[in-house]
């Protein structure tokens, strides 16, 4: 599914000095990541009447991973779904479908619930993170 970046951190990480990093940062991010994953299930639930088996209750946020100066993270959909046949479909399959629509769909089936969660969340989960984050900084440095 999607996959967020935050680049330019090491200057942050530069200005925090000795303070523990990842105890500094990685609290805001699954902040952020978390009130991303919120509105992408809210999203979902609200467009979707009758979302396909456990789609919504298989959205999670993955591990961070800390490359190049930045943080990758990834908010997906784990587990399987049966369907009518009886075969097992992944719910991330099932998720991209109703994002982005199937092959022989016209474009008015497609529901865009991840990519207009994201965008509509984006700026809120950034002012929540760096708020997060100045708590963390304060907590060091008030020791």
């Amino acid at each position: 599914m999607k996959r967020i970046d935050l680049t330019g951190l090491y200057s942050v990480q530069a200005k925090i000095g000795r303070l523990r990093w990842q105890k500094i940062a990685s609290p805001a991010l699954y902040v952020m990541a978390g009130e991303i994953a919120d509105t992408v299930h809210d999203t979902l639930e609200a467009r979707i009447k009758n979302p396909t088996g456990k789609v919504a209750k298989g959205l999670t946020v993955y591990d961070f991973q800390y490359k190049k100066g930045g943080v990758q993270t990834k908010i997906g959909f784990l587990g399987y779904h049966t369907d009518e046949k009886g075969r097992q479909v992944p719910n991330g399959i099932i998720a991209a479908v109703l994002e982005s629509g199937r092959s022989d769909q016209a474009g008015r089936d497609k529901t865009h619930f991840f990519s207009d969660a994201v965008r509509m969340s984006k700026d809120r989960a950034m002012a929540m993170a760096v708020e997060k984050m100045e708590q963390k900084i304060e907590q060091y440095i008030g020791d």
